[in-house]
């Protein structure tokens, strides 16, 4: 528990024992008797404090743009140094199945022997689970109206209606070990010399033809990804259920309430990292934006004192269900920050007016 709660507590419990002291001098509700005989309504302020929110980060260092797609013929490939495609014959050329759509950024990708051939390359990798490290406990803030509907003797319900902010600081750092697929595919020129790289061929007009089906070759290599990666969210909620408020002994009562919550997510996402494969290494640093609407529900309780006809002072535990928030980072092998937000329990302290 940290400072600021242990001091919202003491305050609370200042308040009620200042209030208990003066209560000979006004009337108090018997035990289980209400004093309210008409409908009221309330509006609260609370600070609250957020538990048991895990954060994860998914599919950490998942390099891989390219698509090299089949090793066939008649297909487009896409690779990271190059494309081998269909160009507008249909790669048929007076018989031969070659293409002039295709390119190539390294010379060291052309080998001369033989008939020559140009290597083209991608790699690629899913990335790795990563465990988060989230603040705990987390500070926010609730607004609260309730309207009362059935007042009864010992008890009285109505429908309350919140909004809350809570703030949400999660992170990842240190190594992760995950594995590259390299595929390599090696495309005939047929004793054509190519031009020097880069090259980008043209679709539709003659050109250097290079053979339409590769020879492909699979390998795997290990990949260490290390760095940070830092998920700030802001979370924006909105309630409304039924309550139902029980009178307890003197100055004290109990308030059960449950119902319907929306939340809006908002979240940054920084990536600051190095992805090393054995071809070399991978930069991978940026941030983004982005934003989530979740919904789900809501069941709690708070006790509250009254400290005079109108005032009173609150504590409440608050349990939330509404889902998994999801923020893919767009940058290269960023991966995946998630939020756990199905079981959070929120405990605040308040005052509350009565009119």
């Amino acid at each position: 528990m940290n400072s600021l709660t242990r001091r919202s507590i003491f305050i609370f419990l200042s308040l009620v024992a200042f209030s208990v002291r003066g209560q000979d001098d006004v009337a108090t509700p018997s035990l289980i008797e209400s004093s309210q005989d008409t409908p009221q309504r309330s509006l609260s302020l609370g600070y609250r404090n957020a538990f048991n929110i895990q954060s994860s980060f998914k599919h950490v260092g998942n390099i891989g743009r390219s698509n090299p797609g089949p090793a066939t013929g008649l297909t487009d490939h896409f690779y990271d140094d190059g494309y081998n495609r269909v160009d507008s014959t249909g790669n048929n050329h007076f018989g031969d199945e070659s293409t002039t759509f295709w390119g190539y950024q390294d010379s060291s990708q052309y080998d001369s022997s033989g008939s020559g051939t140009i290597a083209m390359h991608s790699a690629s990798s899913t990335g790795a689970g990563s465990s988060g490290n989230t603040d705990n406990p987390m500070p926010g803030l609730e607004v609260v109206y309730s309207q009362d509907v059935v007042v009864s003797k010992h008890w009285h319900a109505g429908v309350e209606g919140a909004f809350n902010y809570q703030r949400v600081l999660a992170n990842s750092s240190g190594p992760v070990n995950t594995t590259v697929t390299h595929v390599t595919d090696v495309y005939q020129l047929n004793g054509a010399i190519p031009p020097t790289a880069p090259y980008d061929g043209p679709a539709d007009q003659p050109g250097t033809l290079l053979g339409d089906t590769p020879t492909r070759t699979i390998t795997t290599a290990p990949e260490t990804v290390t760095g940070s990666r830092n998920l700030e969210a802001n979370l924006f909620g909105l309630r409304l259920g039924p309550y139902v408020e029980i009178p307890l002994y003197r100055i004290f009562s109990v308030t059960l309430s449950a119902g319907a919550t929306v939340v809006g997510v908002e979240s940054k996402y920084d990536v600051n990292q190095t992805i090393t494969i054995d071809t070399g290494t991978v930069p991978s640093v940026g941030s983004d934006i982005k934003g989530d609407v979740l919904f789900g529900g809501y069941a709690g309780g708070s006790l509250s004192a009254a400290l005079s006809d109108n005032w009173s002072a609150f504590v409440g535990a608050q349990w939330q269900h509404v889902g998994t928030y999801s923020h893919h980072s767009d940058v290269n092998g960023g991966g995946t920050a998630k939020l756990d937000l199905n079981n959070p329990i929120f405990v605040s302290a308040g005052v509350s007016f009565s009119f």
